[in-house]
């Protein structure tokens, strides 16, 4: 997967724009897709990419609709609403991308996908939402008539973007944009495991999660080590402690504005095995 991503990465970097080879290789990736498309057959049941990464990276790249290979991309919708409707797939969606005015014109019977004004549009999505699952949970950010719904369905995260008109489903692997993407997740979460959660920014790009819990709260010794040894496969400092009103556990995490965030920054999946671990020991 790593790898993956770094090829995403070197395809959209302004590297391979200014040497002229970003056409060049979108080219044959086109090509290939062509060829797959040309069998139904294998483009349904095994697409030549594996888990059709390639319709993602055209997506990335900035290849519109119209030129995206067609089956390929119907195939991807269909895959989406039967995973979402907890049917099996061959190819479960995870990290996918795809249109927005197709996602939530499949969802909602929505094609106006405008951030501005949405209460309209939002109150149809909860709606939607509460009939796959009644115990789902959104966030939502709007600045100047853009922004993001971010939201929690059967414990698969979804990204609206409206600013890239795009959709993400089953967010997982991929990490976050900015600290406003990644302060929507962290509050999404913190619904999700029923959290009390606070954010103290230290430093720039440096943030410390307080998480507070009621003063009869009870961890034995042995839980709590266990719970360091877990947490702190992904964060560097954890501390427990006791106030004069409650109990608050601290961690940090760092934020795209960190200058050490490539080295450091954690995934989607990441950030939310850290929450269902506070979670589980908790409680």
């Amino acid at each position: 997967m790593d790898k993956q991503k770094d090829f995403e990465e070197m395809l959209n970097s302004s590297l391979l724009a200014k040497l002229g080879l970003k056409d060049e290789i979108l080219e044959l990736i086109k090509k290939k897709c062509e060829v797959c498309n040309s069998i139904p057959i294998d483009c349904a049941l095994q697409p030549h990419c594996g888990d059709r990464k390639l319709l993602k990276i055209q997506i990335e790249m900035g290849v519109p609709y119209e030129q995206l290979p067609k089956f390929c991309y119907e195939q991807q919708i269909q895959a989406i609403f039967r995973f979402m409707n907890g049917e099996a797939c061959l190819i479960e969606p995870r990290d996918v991308k795809i249109f927005l005015n197709h996602f939530l014109e499949k969802l909602i019977g929505e094609k106006k996908v405008k951030f501005r004004n949405s209460d309209t549009l939002y109150s149809k999505l909860i709606v939607k939402l509460s009939e796959y699952d009644e115990n789902f949970y959104a966030v939502r950010k709007e600045v100047n008539g853009k922004g993001k719904i971010i939201f929690i369905l059967k414990d698969v995260i979804y990204l609206l973007d409206f600013d890239n008109q795009i959709a993400i489903i089953n967010y997982d692997n991929s990490y976050v944009n900015d600290e406003e993407e990644l302060e929507m997740i962290l509050n999404l979460l913190t619904q999700r495991y029923k959290l009390n959660m606070e954010i103290d920014e230290e430093l720039r790009g440096w943030w410390k999660l307080i998480f507070s819990f009621p003063k009869d709260f009870k961890i034995d010794e042995n839980a709590f080590k266990e719970f360091k040894s877990k947490i702190k496969e992904y964060v560097r400092y954890v501390n427990f402690y006791k106030t004069y009103d409650n109990y608050k556990l601290k961690i940090d995490i760092k934020t795209p504005k960190s200058m050490n965030w490539e080295r450091e920054k954690l995934s989607i999946k990441e950030i939310k095995t850290i929450f269902e671990t506070i979670g589980k020991y908790f409680r």
